[in-house]
């Protein structure tokens, strides 16, 4: 292009010449001698100059087709780039879905490898518990073998207190015959001693007779015994209106528990966990009451799913354990009333399991971690009240039920900072006597 420009100004001023020429032919000869000269000077420039011009127009048209091509291989070159693009975004798609791939198969062989393990560890469990299963069926063979016998003794016993009932009866009625004639003898012994010597010993009839009345006195006492026995056995089967005051975890005794708990262990776990997180109270009792209520709810379960396995063994209902004494003869069962106190007794054998359990919780496990000593200690105490709770005929309830924006009721809650006319947290449940029962003991909640 800068030569067409180039070619274009001379070609302007071989314009110019050749007016000039024209103006030269109007001058002298010998100017125009010189104009000639110059002219076919100026004629071998032209030539050249269109030589060149013709050169350059070769060039232009050259140019033109090459850019032509140009044009289509830049076409050429964009069809190319929108290829290579594709091909990259597919590439991508496809490295993704491999890499996905990828991740799946090693899923899949983790898969592989924990259903291998998990295989492998079944058949090491089952291998184990083979074993105990047939000790467990001995156990159970014995064990029903032991509630026959016992359900037979129960009835033979019944049947025995009839009899010593009766027997006790005429016992007191001989007692009181033989009294009499113990009077009267005495009476008449009195009356010889006055006649004979004041040294005189007691006749050998007055010591048998006296003997025998004691004797008959030891047998009238011990059938009285072991028929208020039998009878205070009835009175408390499922009725929480009669406490045994031998037992040391009947309900007061645990309501008492259960205040010295939180007077105690509870405040020194609250402070352990404050000081060691900085934060705050609430945050606190929070975790503490989610600690209670997972050990109640799992002692509770715990100890029924224990009941209905003891009833299956034996051939009772499920719900047998449920089911209130409505009084009479068919209302009480002397086989299930030994089912329930032997369920009693073995609380200290479970506690072992049921805290070896618990502790795999993460509430648990953090009261556990934070609070160290005082944790423990709290974890312990709560979890030995919850089992004795769950194990009484019938059991103690402790109630989690009431949440944040609930009325404040002033009979079942004590304010613990703050006082108001609804609930804001609450900081100790409430414990009743039985499903639907009396209050125990009265809970502590957060007004607002």
């Amino acid at each position: 292009p800068e030569d067409y420009e180039k070619l274009q100004k001379d070609y302007e001023k071989l314009k110019t010449k050749q007016k000039e020429k024209k103006n030269l032919a109007k001058t002298t000869k010998r100017d125009h001698d010189n104009r000639i000269k110059e002219i076919e000077e100026m004629s071998i420039t032209i030539g050249e100059l269109e030589k060149s011009n013709q050169d350059l127009e070769d060039q232009i048209k050259s140019f033109q087709s090459k850019n032509v091509s140009i044009k289509k291989v830049e076409t050429q070159l964009k069809e190319a780039e929108d290829k290579i693009q594709t091909l990259i975004e597919e590439n991508d798609r496809i490295q993704a879905k491999y890499k996905s791939f990828k991740d799946l198969e090693e899923q899949i062989i983790e898969a592989t490898d924990l259903s291998q393990s998990l295989a492998e560890e079944n058949e090491r469990i089952s291998e184990l518990l083979k074993l105990p299963e047939e000790k467990t069926k001995m156990k159970v063979t014995t064990l029903q073998k032991k509630v026959k016998e016992e359900r037979k003794h129960k009835e033979d016993l019944q049947q025995q207190l009839q009899e010593q009932k009766k027997k006790a009866d005429d016992l007191s009625q001989m007692c009181d015959k033989y009294k009499a004639a113990y009077q009267k003898t005495k009476q008449t012994q009195d009356e010889r001693l006055v006649m004979q010597r004041p040294q005189t010993a007691p006749s050998k009839q007055y010591r048998e007779m006296q003997v025998m009345v004691e004797t008959l006195k030891g047998e009238k006492e011990s059938l009285m015994q072991r028929l208020s026995k039998v009878a205070g056995m009835k009175m408390k089967d499922n009725n929480p209106a009669i406490a045994d005051l031998s037992d040391p975890n009947r309900p007061e005794k645990l309501s008492e528990k259960f205040r010295e708990i939180y007077d105690n262990a509870w405040t020194n776990l609250l402070d352990t966990i404050t000081e060691k997180t900085g934060e705050s109270d609430d945050i606190g009792v929070k975790q503490i009451v989610s600690a209670l209520m997972m050990m109640y709810d799992t002692c509770k379960n715990t100890i029924t799913n224990n009941k209905r396995e003891i009833a299956k063994l034996v051939g009772y209902s499920e719900d047998c354990f449920d089911k209130p004494y409505a009084g009479g003869k068919k209302g009480h069962d002397p086989v299930l009333k030994t089912l329930k106190d032997l369920i009693q007794v073995s609380v200290t054998r479970q506690m072992v399991a049921v805290t070896k359990n618990i502790k795999e919780f993460p509430e648990i496990k953090t009261i556990l971690q934070v609070g160290g000593k005082n944790g423990e200690a709290f974890i312990t105490e709560c979890l030995q009240l919850c089992l004795y709770m769950c194990t009484q005929d019938p059991p103690v309830v402790l109630d989690f039920s009431c949440k944040s924006g609930d009325a404040f009721n002033k009979d079942k809650f004590t304010p613990f900072t703050k006082s108001g006319s609804v609930v804001d947290y609450v900081v100790w449940p409430v414990m009743y006597l039985s499903d639907n029962g009396a209050i125990m003991s009265k809970g502590i909640a957060q007004g607002k």
